[in-house]
């Protein structure tokens, strides 16, 4: 897991970045056992002048603590900014890993239940959609997720990072769905529209048709789908995903393609010029797998 992570080419191009925009080093250490941390802990937190930031999942799972070296040089909005960019670099590369091993465990285990008796020519396969779903989804992503998912408690964060998306993806165009709804009536509708970007504001504001033909084009033959020519939906949320998921307001397929591509909008960077280096590094393709 260690050298896989940071041998990765978005862990690579944070220390870099790191490196080159405030002359610091950065140490990652994965953490064996976490149950000593204090669900409170602060982070960051400051040892020998080093910054010690506490990696997490959505769901307050400790994963590693990254330290920058000498960090207490930094100015305040500094040390601000390296954190946000480090955490969403860290978690999104963590949990992606994680959750591809995962799969691929499940997958193998899956394999070796297969039971075939040749004799009476039988054979038993156990139910696993989800499963398969699951691993297909992983295999085929790359820069070219059909889906962004960005949630904030804060609506009036959304349009910058949007805007941000729509240029690094280099997207023919950015339409909001609300304004073509009554032209989109089938997945084909929707695929047709090409590589462009499709801004759906606030999912639980559509009607549940809406939300169960956006559910069909998130799923819908992954293995022939070519998102760089299709829409890259990018859709907003003031709902996180863990609370849509705990309420049963989306499908489990659904939030298994939003997971992919979840972006906490209030842990990205303020600056312009970082938030844009921090989205080119979430949408760096080794990253989305």
């Amino acid at each position: 897991m260690l050298a896989e992570i940071l041998n990765s080419s978005s862990v690579q191009q944070l220390k870099g970045m790191l490196r080159s925009r405030y002359g610091k080093g950065l140490k990652v250490n994965f953490m064996m056992d976490v149950t000593s941390i204090a669900v409170t802990a602060q982070s960051p937190s400051w040892v020998g002048g080093d910054m010690r930031i506490l990696i997490s999942s959505a769901a307050g799972e400790f994963l590693a603590e990254a330290v920058i070296e000498d960090g207490t040089s930094l100015s305040l909005e500094e040390q601000q900014s390296a954190e946000a960019l480090v955490k969403l670099v860290l978690e999104t590369a963590i949990q992606n890993w994680k959750r591809r091993n995962q799969a691929l465990a499940l997958s193998a285990v899956n394999q070796d239940n297969v039971i075939s008796l040749h004799k009476n020519r039988i054979s038993f396969e156990p139910e696993t959609s989800d499963l398969n779903f699951e691993l297909e989804t992983l295999k085929t992503k790359s820069i070219s997720t059909n889906a962004l998912f960005l949630q904030s408690r804060n609506p009036n964060l959304f349009p910058k990072v949007i805007s941000e998306i729509h240029d690094l993806t280099q997207r023919w165009a950015c339409l909001r769905y609300s304004d073509i709804r009554t032209q989109v009536q089938s997945v084909e509708d929707l695929r047709e529209l090409g590589a462009l970007t499709l801004v759906v504001d606030e999912l639980l504001n559509l009607s549940p048709s809406e939300q169960d033909l956006l559910a069909q084009y998130l799923t819908f033959d992954l293995a022939l789908a070519n998102s760089n020519t299709e829409p890259l939906l990018v859709i907003t949320s003031s709902t996180t995903l863990t609370e849509l998921m705990a309420l049963s307001l989306i499908s489990e397929k659904t939030a298994s393609v939003l997971k992919l591509g979840l972006i906490d909008v209030e842990r990205l960077p303020t600056s312009t010029s970082l938030l844009k280096e921090s989205l080119e590094l979430y949408l760096e393709p080794e990253a989305m797998i």
